[in-house]
């Protein structure tokens, strides 16, 4: 994960450094247009707040642990859902943007609307460790037909499906699309079968700056009503 570093006037995080820490995705997990979006979104986000940043590179879990201890200030990007497993760290409600989650399979025949289409079979479904709304909605629908598999990364699943190790393999759609473009997975053989749901992502600041939680709503509100989201929201295509 990036990890952006800001400084406010009078809000002051890190007794040393008087600066506050602000975390996001990287290239390698996102990809890069996705990881340009959000960088674009959170400079001028934290422009129009007056807050310098600055960025570093960090794993999601050493951020998350991170963001609970009180050592960084600020994490981004994670989903809503991520909010039921902090204690420390509070979500900004307003979303920044939404991740589609799709189904994928070895059978371009396949269509799914919706969870509720996969209850009624005995699917081995598989998904990636960490995605907290998409482990919440599977276990949900599973029934004792059924088989799960987890795993770590995108690679993983995409491997997995190929092999036949799973029948369904459910993942963010952005995050499937962008392999399957690449060299290594030109031979795979692996379709898409509807989209299912849609997750929103947030970012989270740590209790500490309560105070800023309510600026923060206020100025994504701001840019989405100038549209400008919009005006970069190729990158997420």
């Amino acid at each position: 994960m990036f990890l952006i570093v800001f400084s406010l006037g009078a809000i002051r995080s890190n007794a040393e450094t008087g600066k506050l820490i602000f975390l996001i995705a990287d290239n390698s997990s996102v990809g890069y247009n996705e990881s340009k979006w959000r960088g674009i979104v959170l400079k001028e986000l934290f422009k129009r707040l007056e807050i310098k940043i600055e960025i570093r590179n960090y794993p999601a879990l050493r951020a998350s642990y991170m963001l609970e201890r009180g050592e960084v200030d600020c994490e981004a990007v994670r989903s809503f859902e991520y909010g039921d497993f902090v204690q420390n760290a509070v979500r900004i409600d307003e979303a920044l943007f939404y991740h589609k989650v799709a189904i994928y399979s070895l059978n371009p025949e396949r269509y799914f609307e919706n969870y509720e289409d996969l209850k009624n079979h005995n699917y081995s479904i598989g998904y990636r460790r960490g995605l907290k709304k998409i482990e919440k909605d599977v276990k949900n629908i599973y029934h004792s037909g059924m088989r799960l598999e987890i795993f770590d990364s995108v690679d993983q699943g995409l491997k997995m499906l190929q092999n036949e190790r799973m029948d369904l393999y459910i993942e963010i759609n952005s995050q499937v699309t962008r392999l399957l473009k690449e060299e290594k997975y030109k031979n795979y053989k692996i379709y898409f079968n509807g989209n299912i749901d849609k997750n929103s992502m947030h970012l989270y600041v740590n209790k500490k700056h309560l105070n800023l939680v309510p600026e923060i709503n206020k100025t994504i509100k701001s840019m989405k009503k100038d549209n400008f989201f919009k005006k970069i929201e190729y990158l997420l295509k």
